[in-house]
């Protein structure tokens, strides 16, 4: 950690976690009377905070500290043969890295119109909030109460081409639980490319592509490894062996008959909260 001074005024340390308890927001400006202000502002919301005055420090910290939300500067600095160039490459970075691609993202510039444009030859799928410089305190709060909300939430995909078991579901689950439905594994695929989810509900027997070649593709050809998935069938028995290994625990699948749904509708409940915790 480096401790950075600016006059008598503000006094910050890179590295450093502010705040007891509360999503961890780190900021990456170079703009060191702004951080100080995030540093207090964010902790007198129930925020946690770090802060990193570069591009490169900024990458290194999300990699050690994991946090739950970013806010970058545009136009952070680096030097001339960083990788990370500024606030965008910043971005693009975690975008491209799995364990972070889904972090809320919010970009402060000066230049929003430029960004907007950056962002639709991105060909990213989460785009970030774009905040233009300078920033209303109350509007920045207002954005990161909504990634608190949605941290609350139970963001859950059910794949399954019987649409009774989404109304069922609807019924049995507390309003926390936001379900999105897909009638097969191809929408499956397409909603898990575009959206987070906590965890997928799978059908195995579906039209056009069917749950095993959905745990192929989430799994094997790793287009979410980490997503649990919790498959509901009444088909348990996989018919070869290799869907029994796609099926198995190493893989991180739970395997539930359908029919418990109707005579344990609490099992389901407890499953999804396991699982969630679990991962």
């Amino acid at each position: 950690m480096s401790e950075v001074s600016y006059g008598q005024e503000f006094e910050i340390e890179q590295g450093k976690i502010y705040g007891d308890s509360g999503l961890l927001v780190l900021a990456v400006d170079d703009d060191l009377k702004f951080a100080d202000f995030l540093k207090t502002f964010l902790v007198k919301n129930s925020f946690r905070f770090i802060w990193a005055s570069n591009s490169e420090d900024g990458w290194a910290y999300i990699l050690k500290f994991k946090p739950d939300i970013l806010i970058l500067d545009y136009a952070i600095p680096s030097r001339a043969s960083a990788e990370i160039k500024n606030g965008f490459d910043l971005f693009l970075k975690v975008r491209d890295t799995v364990e972070f691609k889904n972090i809320p993202i919010i970009i402060l510039t000066g230049h929003p119109q430029k960004v907007r444009e950056l962002l639709k030859l991105s060909f990213v799928n989460f785009h970030p909030s774009v905040v233009e410089k300078p920033v209303e305190p109350n509007y920045l709060l207002s954005l990161l109460k909504q990634y608190v909300k949605e941290k609350d939430e139970v963001n859950i995909l059910l794949a399954d081409d019987d649409v009774s078991v989404e109304i069922y579901l609807k019924k049995i689950l507390p309003e926390k639980y936001k379900i999105d439905y897909a009638k097969n594994g191809r929408e499956a695929i397409e909603k898990i490319k575009s959206k987070n989810y906590d965890i997928l509900l799978l059908d195995l027997m579906m039209p056009e592509v069917n749950g095993y070649d959905v745990i192929r593709e989430l799994r094997l050809n790793k287009l979410a490894p980490e997503l649990p998935i919790l498959v509901i069938t009444n088909y348990p028995e996989p018919a070869t062996e290799e869907e029994r290994e796609l099926l198995s625990k190493s893989m991180g699948i739970i395997v539930l008959d359908k029919s418990e749904l109707s005579s344990n509708p609490d099992r389901l409940i407890d499953l999804i909260n396991s699982q969630i915790k679990t991962n």
